[in-house]
């Protein structure tokens, strides 16, 4: 019989690294961001226990103390579960400092991993027993190992720097303070004058189907701000790559397109510059959870006091609940992004997908096109939709598109406003053309 892979002490020497995080290290929030699996850590069910209360502390946003900390696992388990008042006091004393999480939780890691790697094992066992066909059995371990090496490789915020060098390097062997009123401007003066700049705590939905490009009107104001005002913005891309992000940012501020890159290695080159020191902190993790981007942002905003926080997209947030509709998944998730833009004081960008009403009908979206809930039209302060004129007939040669943007809700504004828009297709980028009110 094979011995389970697993540590005790050191998962209480995790749980002490948290207890004692008094000098706002960050220690849970950062365990939260980038251990999607951490809760699978505790093999040891006491200590699984206070974990679990400890993460409930954290949601209320209570202090993650002994006495709130007890008082919560008794209004929950119980104590006894948690191993009893003395197990839980003496965690502190389990670590002699709160610097010491990254190298437990990293050697809890790997006993996780190799518990997943038993059970694969064990799994793929009990099916050889039971299945007849072979290319069955090893599909499904190929696929389980499969999953455990993706959760053993993801990581989290990613250093602008060194995604800007490997293009740079890419490209190199092709060829051998507007007014605080406003809040936060976008860079857009139409969209400015309207919705007064995008304030503190407040949630802008940019919805559209897909391919009329959210994502490329998103990452230009995310452009805008971070570049030409120095302000620092952290963006949370659930379906793009962080390095693809980062050449679309390089090619927007050049103003060159992808196949003349290589014949303009030096515009490329001094655009390049300009956004590897801009202040952009990006995450390209998938599938997670509200919870999760909830600690990174937190993380975010702690070190690098960013000002704005862009989410691509809704529908790809994954919730937390075991069962339920999907509507009341993504209520869950809107509401956990709402609650997020008020706890930092900052602003949302929060992407969408609209249903196929609007096409299918031939009219422009309405709020009620919002895909998968009302709760989204409800949490928001502002709803943006981007499509494309009713009367536009789309050519795969043009370079050059029309793109309508409307204010559908402006909780503190004027709505009902149309901003014509230009989309250079070979630069991903939106350039401004006229306002229809």
């Amino acid at each position: 019989m094979t011995k389970i892979p697993e540590n005790s002490d050191l998962e209480q020497a995790l749980l002490g690294c948290i207890l004692l995080d008094k000098n706002g290290l960050g220690v849970l929030p950062a365990l939260i961001s980038e251990h999607s699996c951490i809760k699978e850590y505790f093999h040891d069910i006491r200590c699984r226990v206070v974990f679990d209360n400890i993460v409930r502390l954290f949601d209320q946003n209570k202090k993650i103390e002994e006495m709130f900390l007890l008082n919560e696992i008794k209004k929950n388990e119980g104590t006894e579960e948690a191993g009893g008042t003395l197990f839980v006091v003496n965690l502190s004393d389990k670590t002699p400092s709160a610097h010491n999480w990254k190298s437990y939780a990293k050697e809890l890691m790997d006993y996780y991993i190799k518990r997943k790697l038993l059970q694969v094992s064990n799994d793929t066992i009990a099916l050889v027993d039971k299945e007849p066909d072979a290319s069955t059995v090893l599909d499904n371990a190929q696929k389980q190992i499969l999953a455990v090496a993706q959760e053993h490789s993801r990581s989290g915020e990613k250093d602008t720097t060194v995604l800007v060098q490997e293009y740079l390097d890419k490209l190199t062997s092709l060829k051998n303070n507007p007014n605080a009123f406003w809040g936060v401007t976008t860079g857009f003066n139409n969209l400015d004058n309207v919705l007064n700049g995008l304030k503190p705590a407040e949630i802008l939905i940019l919805a559209a189907r897909p391919s009329v490009g959210k994502t490329s009107f998103a990452l230009c104001v995310a452009k805008n701000i971070a570049v030409n005002q120095k302000r620092p913005v952290g963006i949370f891309s659930l379906e793009m790559s962080a390095a693809a992000l980062i050449q679309r940012l390089i090619h927007v501020q050049a103003g060159i397109s992808r196949d003349s890159a290589s014949q303009n290695v030096k515009a490329i080159g001094q655009a390049a510059s300009q956004v590897a020191n801009a202040p952009f902190h990006i995450d390209d993790r998938s599938g997670l959870t509200v919870q999760q981007i909830t600690a990174a942002a937190r993380r975010m905003h702690h070190q690098h006091k960013i000002e704005l926080l862009v989410i691509d997209y809704l529908q790809l947030i994954r919730s937390s609940r075991d069962r339920g509709s999907r509507n009341d998944e993504v209520t869950e998730i809107s509401n956990g992004c709402k609650s997020l833009a008020k706890e930092l004081n900052i602003p949302i960008i929060l992407l969408s997908q609209l249903s196929r009403s609007s096409v299918q009908e031939n009219r422009r979206p309405r709020l009620s096109d919002l895909r998968d809930s009302g709760s989204i039209e409800q949490d928001a302060d502002k709803v943006v939709f981007l499509f494309k004129p009713i009367d536009y007939t789309a050519n795969d040669n043009d370079k050059v598109l029309p793109v309508n943007l409307s204010v559908d809700k402006n909780r503190d504004g004027i709505s009902g406003v149309t901003i014509d828009l230009t989309f250079q297709r070979n630069l991903t980028r939106f350039i401004e053309a006229k306002v229809q009110v």
